[in-house]
């Protein structure tokens, strides 16, 4: 996996995530408020960029979760660092993962979105395996 450049929406400036599969890869938005429009994939550092928390979504994420690019047999792939606000940083820093699966369970539902406490689970189970440091401030965003 090659790792990407971040990309933004030009129309609306929140930072894309890049899925592959059977039919190729395509960039998509992270929020469905967003889905209002296609994504117009830029390089994030050519326009103002909202960066948001991977985690739970908040905007103004200025932590970074250093992981290693990966993907598996299933669905599960990830290429560069994971973007983390100040709350859920707190809780990387301190290995709470327990919490850190609650608040993003709870954020998530609050979005509309219909992911279980499960999905989250094995999802951060997968990325666990693959962290390579530990959470630290960017200051450039």
């Amino acid at each position: 996996m090659v790792p990407l450049t971040p990309t933004a929406c030009g129309v609306c400036g929140h930072v894309l995530n890049l899925y592959s599969d059977a039919f190729g890869e395509r960039w998509v938005h992270a929020l469905p408020s967003d889905e209002d429009h296609p994504p117009v994939p830029v390089y994030a550092d050519s326009i103002h960029t909202t960066f948001m928390c991977d985690f739970c979504l908040a905007e103004g994420a200025s932590w970074a979760l250093p992981v290693e690019d990966y993907a598996d047999s299933s669905t599960a792939a990830s290429s560069g660092d994971w973007a983390a606000c100040d709350a859920c940083a707190a809780l990387l820093r301190v290995n709470d993962w327990d919490k850190l699966i609650t608040r993003t369970v709870a954020a998530s539902r609050n979005r509309g979105n219909s992911y279980s406490r499960q999905d989250y689970e094995l999802l951060y189970q997968k990325l666990r395996q693959h962290v390579i440091g530990k959470v630290r401030r960017v200051d450039s965003r």
